[in-house]
């Protein structure tokens, strides 16, 4: 008689595989895809702002940009959804592998910031992706209209919702190495790498108290700031999405 307390094989045909198996390398390619595209996105927008369309604050400057040259905007957009979708499956695949050994709640809860990440850098990409065409059309009836959608654009798509991914992306990064340091889920490199996103928390709370008690720090502390997104960012995202291929190879 067959054992009935043997386990199942799980590589036979129909078994599931495994999380750390299924993360595995759902982890590093999410992680690049979010970089690469991430990085595109900026690149595109920036390459197009060339002399006299480089504010990208100023809504005249904009609004004339889109008229001449709107595909990059647009294409910054699609990337940076295309990264929103990666994002998606990276907080996933740490869930599986990562937070498997940390309580189920606090788990649930750092996944929860990322995934808050992901639809924010979602809506700030679709935002750009039709924003040059319907901002031009907007324009095309009225150009103060057309200054005031462009403004419109830039506060909720740019200030708000890529800022705010950026914000909930820095608590995921810090809830994650927070979480996963006690059972050691995470190599220390990991958790010292996670010191940069960090420091997108740290600086604007650091500049808000100084505003507080009458001290402004923040053209001191913006370039700190911008190391914490443009260095931070990419450089945790690539180390977070090793793990789980690590862990892959071990099982």
């Amino acid at each position: 008689m067959p054992d009935q307390n043997a386990m199942p094989d799980q590589t036979a045909p129909g078994t599931a595989r495994p999380a750390a198996t299924r993360a595995g390398l759902a982890g590093p390619l999410s992680a690049v895809l979010f970089t690469a595209a991430g990085v595109a996105g900026f690149v595109l927008e920036t390459t197009a702002r060339s002399a006299g369309f480089d504010d990208g604050d100023n809504p005249a400057q904009s609004v004339a940009l889109f008229a001449v040259n709107p595909t990059p905007y647009s294409l910054s957009g699609l990337t940076l959804a295309i990264a929103a979708l990666a994002l998606l499956m990276l907080v996933l695949a740490v869930h599986e592998s990562v937070l498997a050994a940390v309580r189920p709640l606090y788990a649930r809860f750092v996944t929860a910031i990322g995934l808050i990440s992901a639809v924010l850098l979602f809506l700030g990409g679709v935002i750009r992706l039709q924003a040059p065409g319907t901002v031009t059309h907007i324009a095309g009836l009225d150009r103060e209209w057309g200054l005031a959608a462009y403004l419109a654009v830039q506060m909720s798509g740019t200030q708000g919702a890529l800022s705010a991914a950026i914000f909930a992306f820095a608590l995921w990064a810090v809830g994650l190495c927070v979480t996963a340091s006690r059972p050691h889920t995470l190599p220390l490199p990991v958790l010292l790498v996670g010191l940069l996103p960090a420091l997108v928390l740290a600086i604007p709370l650091t500049a808000l108290a100084g505003r507080v008690i009458g001290q402004d720090t923040s053209d001191v502390l913006y370039p700190i700031y911008l190391i914490g997104i443009f260095v931070g960012i990419p450089l945790f995202t690539l180390a977070v999405g090793w793990v789980p291929w690590r862990r892959r190879r071990a099982t």
